[in-house]
């Protein structure tokens, strides 16, 4: 009995142990309340004795898909509205792009004046083309196509960069530029002309008309520029053309409960460079003879006649100052490219 009145002293001393730490918590919670009290009554006193000043929100003004701001599609967009083309005083697509951040405009012949968008420094045969969301100009073809665009007319320009838009054409590499045609809510009239250096000269016309259940829009372009030589040597470093384009825009609220949106679009264009003059069938014609002075210019032949070897001493011919090289004799159409261009599309 005595073994077993030991073993039960020994259990129960624990219990009487831990019935006395709960006191010790909880008289630790109640002082930590009562602190805690004093203070919230020190702030709410504070509290009542300071005034804050009114704090006024006012909204940016900035509208989401404002020009230069970025649309929320398929992939995102940045968007450059007809306003901001009308400030830039172009007449084509690439005067419109043209400058932007991150946007060039390159020229990718020097003869013909070849001219292309390139986005993400990439070359201009990875950008493509649409209007109102249709591949307008192929790859190939867009090397004259951006040219050869209006702006009239046109609500605004959405470019989307980088691979991600060959979503919405499988050979934009780089990305797309789409124009989005605009429809007429009012009766308008616009036109345009304009003069300039080597035979620059412009006129636009936008004529535009609403009607119950639909509008129609009408816009024409002319322009002519002049082969250009700057140095004197009978070869133009400025391709001359002229250029021709009509588009009609059709707008339908109501066919067959479907809305229809389409344009038609004609357009001719006469492009030279390499010989000066707009005689093209003499030039292509002229097959041999050197009507040209090669050895103005930077980096020109030492020879009005011909050609120098790269090395400077190949070649059969005996050029004026005594080098052997090759002399030119392929006439005016050999360093000439003309291009006719003729379009009718309807989308």
């Amino acid at each position: 009995m005595k073994t077993l009145s030991t073993k039960l002293q020994s259990s129960l001393q624990p219990k009487l142990i831990l019935s006395y730490k709960p006191n010790m918590i909880f008289m630790a919670v109640i002082a930590a309340i009562g602190s805690s009290s004093s203070n919230l009554a020190w702030a709410e006193d504070q509290t009542t004795a300071i005034t804050l000043p009114d704090v006024l929100v006012m909204g940016s003004g900035v509208k989401i898909n404002a020009q230069g701001s970025l649309r929320d599609e398929i992939i995102k967009t940045e968007s450059v509205d007809a306003k901001a083309i009308e400030r830039s005083n172009a007449s084509n697509i690439t005067e419109a792009l043209d400058k932007r951040p991150g946007i060039s405009v390159q020229v990718e012949c020097s003869v013909c004046n070849v001219r292309n968008i390139s986005l993400n420094n990439m070359p201009g045969r990875f950008t493509t083309l649409l209007i109102d969301g249709i591949p307008l100009y192929s790859s190939v073809s867009s090397a004259y196509g951006l040219d050869s665009v209006n702006v009239q007319g046109i609500e605004r320009i959405d470019v989307a960069r980088g691979a991600g838009a060959s979503l919405i054409a499988p050979e934009a590499l780089s990305g797309t530029v789409n124009i989005v045609t605009k429809k007429p809510t009012k009766e308008e009239y616009v036109f345009k002309g304009q003069m300039g250096r080597f035979g620059d000269n412009r006129g636009d016309a936008y004529l535009a008309k609403p009607f119950d259940g639909g509008a129609v829009s009408l816009s024409l372009d002319y322009r002519t520029h002049d082969a250009v030589d700057g140095v004197g040597s009978n070869l133009s470093q400025y391709t001359g053309y002229e250029r021709t384009l009509a588009g009609l825009g059709y707008f339908l609220d109501d066919v067959g409960g479907f809305k229809v949106r389409g344009r038609i679009d004609l357009v001719h264009e006469d492009r030279g460079g390499g010989a000066l003059g707009n005689d093209y069938a003499a030039i292509k014609a002229s097959l041999s003879g050197n009507p040209f002075n090669f050895s103005k210019g930077p980096h020109g032949s030492p020879d009005p006649n011909g050609w120098v070897a790269p090395d400077g001493i190949s070649g059969t011919d005996t050029l004026s100052n005594g080098q052997n090289g090759v002399l030119y004799n392929g006439g005016a159409g050999g360093l000439s490219q003309i291009i006719f261009t003729e379009r009718q599309q309807g989308t």
